[in-house]
């Protein structure tokens, strides 16, 4: 809905950047054991590993790891899936057997409800990557960047929270929402443990995506949605802002793509749920503006230049750019109040 910075990883507090590293290196090695028992038949991560190296524990250093690299490589982690196509590629049993992680592999694969390798003769290649990068263990770590950068909102909808939080007594932290692969784990198993992979979603979000891909990049600043609240808003005979219905709210790409999230992940029916929102910012509106209101509407707009202190009080949190990621319905607000002074003005 509001594209974001891509994620930057100089500032990750050092225990967390060797964690990275660990799991990276732990990675890097059961990869490397993967391609000795495919021999002639693992190009893909030949061409895989070409990206990324092991590391020393002595550094800190985590740009190019596993979790944390940028956007770029992970076009070149899809095109070659792509290319090799992964999905179709088996390993035998027998094969299987010769890993050295064969024990954590088979107790994924049997948790998972994937296979039960003494009751099968092969098992797929995708699986078993999605068993050495193994998200539902390593999840608690990922979760700990996302503390640390005080992410609140469903970067999706931006209508709910999807707060983390850490337990002083636990030290687990803890996620209300969801954590959504971009690109979908199961189809792309390198990028399971990618945190430029991976965003804090609502669960409505979340549901309604299910493995289904679409037309967003939530990087890329091109990928903007405007509410249009034009035909929600009416004057009555007091010259006054009244909302009609937010059933006439209009959702908008900037890039006007067909496959459009906003349609996707049905954010018409789940904004519907915010018409108390929409009511108090014009009863705000309406006191703010109420001795004079109708004859005096242009001076007192002139005099104040619509300026933060009028947003702040018909908002009840200021309405900038920041805030998007902030605060749930910040950019629902800053476009319905945009439409607000708009209708007022007219009259």
């Amino acid at each position: 809905m509001h594209p974001i910075r891509e994620f930057k990883f100089d500032n990750l507090k050092d225990g967390l950047a060797l964690e990275y590293i660990d799991i990276h290196n732990k990675i890097i090695l059961d990869l490397y054991d993967l391609k000795s028992a495919l021999v002639s038949r693992a190009k893909y991560l030949d061409e895989f590993l070409n990206l990324f190296s092991k590391l020393d524990l002595t550094t800190t250093e985590v740009q190019n790891t596993i979790i944390c690299c940028n956007t770029f490589t992970i076009k070149k982690v899809k095109s070659l899936l792509q290319k090799s196509d992964v999905s179709t590629r088996t390993i035998t049993i027998k094969e299987l057997k010769q890993l050295k992680s064969i024990n954590s592999i088979c107790s994924f694969l049997k948790k998972e409800k994937l296979y039960d390798i003494e009751s099968v003769n092969e098992v797929k290649i995708k699986d078993i990557l999605l068993a050495i990068f193994n998200y539902p263990f390593n999840r608690k770590h990922l979760l700990e960047f996302y503390n640390q950068n005080n992410f609140h909102v469903c970067l999706y909808c931006l209508a709910q929270y999807t707060s983390t939080y850490s337990s002083s007594k636990s030290g687990k932290v803890y996620l209300t929402g969801n954590l959504d692969h971009i690109n979908a784990k199961d189809k792309y198993p390198f990028l399971s443990l990618t945190l430029n992979n991976l965003i804090p979603v609502c669960g409505h979000c979340n549901q309604r995506k299910s493995h289904n891909e679409f037309v967003y990049d939530p990087f890329n600043m091109a990928h903007q949605h405007t509410f249009d609240f034009s035909s929600c808003l009416e004057i009555d005979e007091n010259a006054e802002v009244k909302l009609k219905s937010l059933k006439y709210l209009k959702i908008c790409s900037t890039k006007n793509d067909a496959d459009d999230i906003s349609v996707k992940l049905n954010f018409k029916d789940l904004y519907m749920n915010f018409s108390d929102n929409a009511e108090i910012m014009i009863s705000r509106f309406k006191k703010f503006y109420s001795e004079g209101y109708k004859s005096n509407l242009s001076a007192i707009l002139s005099k104040f230049e619509v300026n933060e202190e009028i947003k702040y009080f018909v908002s009840e949190i200021p309405l900038i750019e920041e805030n998007i990621i902030k605060h749930p319905l910040t950019k629902f607000k800053i476009d319905l109040f945009e439409t607000i002074l708009s209708k007022s003005t007219q009259s």
